[in-house]
């Protein structure tokens, strides 16, 4: 027995003996546990209103393309500029103006992507500018033969045609050669079809099958598809014809996009939505539409949504207007990922607890909920109960809260004792569960004595630690610090950006669900002379460091559950002298058992 319990020591609790960087788990941890409870505490304080220093806006966006590396591009309409994000939606650089040499443009409304280059219909300057995915020039090329400023522009896949349709009341379709922007030889305008296009707004390429070039015809409140052959578009002779271009009524369509399958998807800028016809409608002319997401809002929703693409992935990206953001769905019309918005505290603020409740390494070790808090009464107030369904109600839940009033920590800290007390969070006072609250404020509050003494006592009777999170203060401030203490989290987090703020809470969080992520499946071992009991090892994860382990010794209930500690092997090896312990390990090539 005394063997078996040095090779016990020796596999959960050296660990602890050096510090180096953070390793994985051992194998076989994580299998049986309970996850962690974790309450996102929001400020809504008039304060969270103010715009964040330095903060990346997107101004006015009209249209938005992808890169086959998933990089967003973003063209604003009234700097006559392209911002350039990554995958993830951090800001990469910008690049074009106002002007009329090669990389700028002026009044565009619409741009494309294709084989590593950007299209741009520069309206006001009838032409085509062609540059690279950096904002270098290529190439440009005239449209005076239009006859009109040239608005949408779409390059297709593999035909080396650049279309570009105009704004005018004709309507007019032109194909130019994408390497070098020149009007084809055919010399195609395609136009006045079933009574005039007017106002060509947005156009797409089919991204498979037989080439098909969907547009929005704004003027006539219709989205049309015709089809490709050579360098003419055909599709205007008999509706019994394969080739008749099918016509459906649309709400104030602004722009187009094909997903892989050959759906076909426009904005409504009226409904300020989006919606889908399914192939097989649209061939049929039949054009029952669905609406995918949408509807007029200054958060969730759109406020003039223009712009519209889908990339290989299927994944949808809108451009929302008078809301300064694009946002990303997948096409069951969930938001995936938000770029840009208004960026103020509260904002950047609702777009980092977006992307923490869809991490899935951390919402696989936590279940989330979410207060809003601030002045006393309604404006402080649990918006999501803490559960296992938590995190998806939270991502669609967080755009609705909105700034004003005052900062009354105290009455929210006693609100959420009160809602853990009262039952409704499962496992919070159990010995081995983990439970937090995450407290996101910018400055001060009232009765700070009284907070610490809440956060106290919510840390010591009720289970229940407290992150201080201090977004945007311009420095440190003691009130941060001392509830962290009280709060058992021993130190605040301070963070002046969205990028800084994602990054202090995703190593707050793990750090909180660290026990969760690392449990190993509780050992049974029955004594006929002592009874029944659980034997059950964690790890504390620590960044930077080597993880530190504990073996714990239950009694078994009766009924199943935990019982109480009666050792900690961790605190009893800790108290040992080294020059008086001896840890005996199997080594992994030697056959027996070796004394270090």
């Amino acid at each position: 027995m005394a063997r078996l319990w040095a090779i016990i020591f020796s596999l959960f609790l050296i660990t602890s003996l050096s510090e180096v960087n953070a390793k994985n788990p051992p194998p076989g941890t994580g299998t049986s546990d309970i996850p962690a409870n974790i309450l996102i505490m929001l400020d809504n304080s008039g304060s969270m209103s103010a715009r964040l220093a330095g903060a990346v806006q997107i101004h006015y966006p009209v249209d938005v393309n992808v890169d086959s590396n998933g990089n967003i591009y973003v063209l604003e309409y009234w700097n006559n500029r392209i911002k350039k994000f990554d995958s993830s939606g951090n800001y990469l650089k910008a690049f074009g103006g106002a002007g009329s040499s090669c990389n700028r443009w002026r009044n565009a409304r619409q741009f494309d992507i294709y084989d590593n280059h950007i299209y741009i219909p520069d309206t006001s300057n009838y032409r085509i500018v062609k540059l690279t995915l950096d904002g270098a020039c290529v190439a440009t090329g005239s449209t005076g033969f239009l006859r009109e400023q040239p608005i949408s522009i779409a390059v297709e896949n593999g035909g080396g045609y650049a279309w570009v349709g105009g704004g005018g009341r004709d309507g007019r379709i032109a194909s130019f050669f994408a390497h070098n922007l020149n009007r084809n030889s055919g010399g195609n305008v395609y136009s006045n079809q079933g009574g005039g296009f007017s106002f060509m707004w947005g156009a797409s390429w089919s991204k498979n099958g037989r080439a098909r070039l969907a547009y929005a015809n704004a003027g006539k409140n219709v989205v049309r598809v015709a089809y490709r052959s050579g360098h003419q578009l055909i599709g205007q002779n008999s509706v019994y014809s394969n080739d008749y271009v099918r016509r459906c009524n649309a709400d104030s369509p602004t722009d187009v996009a094909f997903d892989s399958a050959g759906n076909l998807y426009y904005t409504s800028r009226s409904h300020h939505a989006v919606y889908k016809f399914t192939k097989a409608v649209w061939e049929a002319n039949a054009c029952t539409q669905t609406k995918v997401v949408g509807s007029w809002s200054t958060s969730g929703g759109f406020r003039y949504p223009y712009g519209l693409e889908i990339d290989s992935s299927d994944n949808i990206y809108v451009t929302d207007y008078y809301n300064f953001s694009v946002r990303k769905y997948n096409t069951s019309g969930t938001e995936t990922l938000t770029v840009g918005g208004s960026n103020t505290r509260l904002e950047a603020a609702k777009k980092v607890i977006k992307k923490i409740v869809s991490n899935t390494d951390l919402t696989s070790g936590a279940n989330f909920g979410l207060m809003e808090w601030g002045s006393a009464g309604s404006r402080t107030r649990i918006r999501v109960k803490i559960g296992d369904n938590g995190a998806k109600q939270i991502y669609t839940d967080v755009d609705n809260i909105f700034a004003s009033g005052g900062t009354n920590l105290s009455n929210a800290l006693n609100k959420a004792r009160s809602y853990f007390r009262s039952g409704q969070v499962d496992n919070w006072n159990k010995t081995c569960s983990k439970n937090f609250l995450i407290v996101i404020s910018d400055g001060y509050w009232s009765s700070h004595n009284s907070v610490l003494s809440v956060a106290n006592t919510l840390n010591k009777t009720d289970n229940v630690q407290t992150f201080a999170v201090g977004f945007a203060l311009g420095g440190a401030n003691n009130n941060y610090k001392t509830l962290a203490v009280q709060g058992g989290t021993k130190a605040p987090l301070y963070a002046e950006n969205e990028t800084d703020l994602l990054s202090k809470l995703t190593d707050a969080i793990k750090q909180a669900i660290s026990g969760r992520l690392t449990f190993t499946t509780p050992a049974v071992m029955s004594d006929v002379t002592r009874g029944n009991f659980i034997y059950q090892a964690t790890f504390e994860y620590e960044k930077n460091k080597q993880w530190k382990g504990r073996l714990k010794k239950y009694k078994l209930n009766s009924n199943g559950t935990f019982g109480a500690e009666q050792w900690d092997a961790a605190d009893k090896l800790n108290n040992k002298n080294a020059s008086s312990r001896n840890i005996w390990t199997a080594g992994i090539s030697a056959s027996g058992i070796n004394n270090f």
